[in-house]
């Protein structure tokens, strides 16, 4: 069989075995976001159409299934993130333990920051093959590279205008 037919067959980009470009690891984690944004809201009105404003058994049932299914969504989230992660530091020939900064604060900023910048390993690595870059992985990670950076300077003036505003 064709190693190229193989390489695809074995990668699955939704388990933490090979790699990720920058690239793909923009597109895969802006469509993660958007699929689990959408997903996240459904609970939302499933369980606002269910509240019977009467009754509190009611309200305490609707709260409980809505955040359990919240806890399962948003542990997926995590779970995806950190393969996404991995595949990304695969990619840069680093260990997989270096996704555990994530959980140090401040650091996990330039750790994001490296996993957006870094270059990959041209050619085979540890870690395997170069993946190819998608199409749709290319137009989705271009328009969150585009986003991402719009996003942070219009959090930064909104704090900024909140911080100005009279109290």
């Amino acid at each position: 069989m064709n190693s190229s037919i193989q390489q695809t067959i074995a990668d699955n980009p939704l388990r933490p075995l090979g790699r990720f470009s920058r690239l793909s690891y923009l597109g895969w984690s802006f469509m993660m976001t958007l699929i689990f944004l959408i997903i996240a809201i459904i609970p939302l009105i499933f369980s606002a159409s269910l509240l019977d404003k009467n009754t509190s058994e009611g309200a305490n049932t609707v709260s409980i299934i809505f955040i359990l299914t919240l806890s399962l969504i948003t542990l997926t989230f995590y779970y995806l993130s950190i393969v996404f992660m991995i595949r990304r530091l695969h990619d840069c020939n680093r260990s997989a333990w270096l996704a555990l900064l994530i959980i140090v604060p401040v650091i996990n900023l330039f750790f994001i920051l490296y996993l957006l910048c870094a270059k990959g390993t041209e050619g085979p690595n540890n870690f395997g093959p170069v993946r190819e870059t998608k199409g749709w992985e290319k137009v989705l990670g271009l328009i969150s590279a585009v986003l991402f950076p719009l996003s942070m300077v219009a959090n930064i003036l909104m704090w900024m205008a909140s911080m100005s505003a009279p109290h």
